[in-house]
């Protein structure tokens, strides 16, 4: 299998942010699905966290904080 190092990979935030195979109520807009310490969690179903990262990750995060 050839690799082509210069091929741009393009994923849509909003597209799999609103998957309902990854997060229940998809379209709804409850930003406490990210919150680890937020109760209402519970009642989601199915929430894979790592299928969107809308917030910042890692060293923007702390850029975003400050």
């Amino acid at each position: 299998m050839k690799r082509h190092l210069q091929t741009p990979i393009i994923a849509s935030i909003y597209t799999s942010g609103r998957d309902e195979q990854y997060f229940s109520k998809a379209h709804k807009f409850l930003p406490y699905r990210w919150d680890r310490n937020d109760p209402r969690r519970k009642d989601l179903v199915n929430h894979v966290t790592s299928a969107s990262v809308p917030f910042a990750l890692g060293a923007r995060l702390f850029t975003i904080l400050t």
